[in-house]
This record gives structure tokens, sequence and C-alpha cells, in this order.
């Protein structure tokens, strides 16, 4: 890739990437501590029960959040392509604003959902061996 597109090329989608991955990570933490809310309720408790929930959540929140991004706007980089803005615009008016979740549940929900969900889990069991070591 160097050597064809020179070293540049190595950088490329960067920006966008970035820009899908500020909504991303900030949907899922913030629909994850929705586990606080859960937990008020005589249905749940702090247990694997309650996070897959808020995982779930999360998982489902970002996904609808992304998914715009997801489906054309992180493909219109490269050579010869339009700018985002443009592929929004022909995109809108050729197949209306359901082009945004097209992908929706077979790719990116299916992709995102069990990560989210296996961080989550993940996160809280690494908390309380953290918590059960320090006494």
């Amino acid at each position: 890739m160097v050597c064809d597109e020179g070293s540049s090329s190595l950088a490329r989608g960067v920006t966008p990437d970035v820009f899908r991955a500020i909504p991303m990570n900030a949907s899922q933490l913030a629909s994850y501590y929705f586990k606080a809310e859960l937990l008020k309720t005589p249905y749940f408790n702090d247990n694997i029960y309650c996070h897959f929930t808020a995982s779930f959540a999360a998982g489902t929140v970002a996904t609808t959040l992304c998914s715009p991004a997801d489906s054309r706007i992180m493909n219109a980089s490269g050579p010869g392509s339009n700018s985002t803005l443009q592929v929004i615009r022909n995109s809108l008016k050729n197949e209306g604003p359901i082009f945004m979740y097209k992908s929706w549940l077979l790719r990116a929900w299916t992709r995102l959902q069990p990560t989210t969900i296996l961080i989550f889990l993940t996160l809280e069991q690494l908390k309380r061996a953290v918590d059960w070591t320090r006494g």
C-alpha cells in the first residue's frame, strides 16, 4: 500500500473512524450505567443478570446511534469518492432516511451486541476481583 499510494494512505479513514468511535463509546458507557436504575427496582440485584441486561441495552443503544455511520459513511473514503456530506445527501435523495438503518439488525447489531455484552460482563468480573483482592 505504501509503495502504490504513499505513506499517507496508512492514515486514510482515521477521521471518519474517530467520529464514529466517539458516539459509539459514549452511548455504550452512558447506557450501560443505566444499571444503577435497574438496581433500584426489586427485580435486579448486583449480579450477572443485571449486568447482562444493562450491557444488552448498551449494545442496542450504541448500534442504533452508530448505524447511520456504519451503513455508508464509513465506506465513503478513498480515492475517487465523494465527501461524506455528498454521500449522505445522495443516499437521502435516492433511498430516503431508511438508508441509515438498512443493515441495523443483520450486520451492525449482530456484530456489536456480543462484543458489548462480553466487554461489560468481563469488566464487572474484573471489578469484583479487584475489590476482593483489596479486602
